[in-house]
C-alpha cells in the first residue's frame, strides 16, 4: 500500500462548519446574528486566507 493512501486515509473527513467556506460562515453568520460591515468581512476573509484558514481561496470572481 502506497504512502499516499494511507496517509489519506489518516485524514479526518471534513464535516459540519469545517467543511465551509469563510464566505459561507460570514452568510451563516449574518442569518442568525445580523449584517456585518462590508469593510469587517473583507478584511475578515482577507485574514483568512493570507493565514491558510480559508481553503476557498482557488475560488475566482468571489465579491463582497
Amino acid at each position: 500500500m502506497s504512502t499516499v493512501k494511507v496517509r489519506a486515509r489518516k485524514r479526518p473527513s471534513r464535516s459540519g462548519f469545517d467543511a465551509l467556506s469563510t464566505e459561507q460562515l460570514l452568510a451563516l453568520h449574518e442569518r442568525h446574528f445580523g449584517f456585518l460591515d462590508r469593510q469587517s468581512k473583507r478584511r475578515i476573509v482577507q485574514t483568512a486566507r493570507t493565514h491558510g484558514w480559508d481553503r476557498s481561496w482557488d475560488v475566482d470572481g468571489l465579491t463582497l
